[in-house]
């Protein structure tokens, strides 16, 4: 009975012992930012197609791109988007060639660049995230197929296309449908450096020009005007287990 119990209790100092060791050897244990419980970072990847709502010239505006990223433990994410506006608006002119007529141009804006992010509760069916896309691109106007081909030499203001500087901040919350896919609703706000694009001025059928000889151009659409908050929704695909 007597070495029973002494067994007994080495036996528990022995198991004592060692747990406490496995804590002072995992509490020393060098850890990394994107390191899980001491594990090894996880490397995986997703692509996604995004399709953005929101409002152009105070007209219904429709934004289509993608994104592809390097996904690290399931919550950080970095990698590169595209997007373009699907939905161009419509602008109506008077030009002067040889014959004075109406002219329609579209407006065009697209960009793309750096998207990096992060997922919180990945593994939860439904969870939230926030991320931010960095980028630049362009905005400008352009003659339909049409106008272009029966008038090949009409005006084409050198201030019609901009480069610009693009900026957004999102959040979104994702659905876990399987672990290849996801499906993300996000809300976002656009932000774009100056893309006032200008248009000539026409007056009884002339351009008006300046004292120089010079065409005199106006303001077509205002910056402000693609400074939109914007909804989305995203189909991902990727390894997310």
């Amino acid at each position: 009975m007597k070495y029973s119990v002494l067994l007994t209790v080495s036996l528990l100092t022995i198991n004592i012992l060692v747990a406490q060791t496995d804590s002072i050897q995992s509490s020393n244990e060098f850890k990394t930012l994107f390191s899980n419980n001491a594990e090894k970072t996880k490397i995986s990847g997703f692509g996604s197609v995004n399709i953005d709502f929101g409002s152009i010239e105070n007209n219904f505006g429709l934004m289509i791109g993608g994104e592809g990223a390097i996904l690290l433990n399931r919550k950080f994410y970095i990698g590169l988007y595209g997007r373009g506006l699907a939905t161009l608006p419509k602008y109506e002119f008077e030009e002067s060639t040889n014959n004075n007529f109406d002219i329609e141009r579209r407006g065009v804006m697209g960009h793309g660049g750096l998207v990096i992010g992060t997922i919180f509760n990945p593994t939860k069916p439904i969870h939230f995230g926030l991320d931010l896309r960095i980028g630049g691109g362009t905005v400008g106007l352009i003659y339909s197929y049409e106008y272009y081909q029966h008038n090949p030499n009409l005006y084409y203001s050198e201030n019609s296309h901009k480069s610009i500087f693009a900026f957004a901040p999102e959040g979104f919350v994702e659905m876990n449908i399987a672990t290849w896919f996801k499906i993300k609703f996000s809300a976002s706000y656009q932000y774009i450096s100056d893309a006032s694009v200008t248009a000539p001025i026409v007056e009884d059928g002339k351009f008006v020009t300046d004292g120089n000889g010079h065409i005199v151009t106006e303001e077509v659409f205002t910056t402000q005007n693609y400074r939109t908050p914007e909804f989305s929704i995203g189909f991902v695909f990727g390894w997310f287990k």
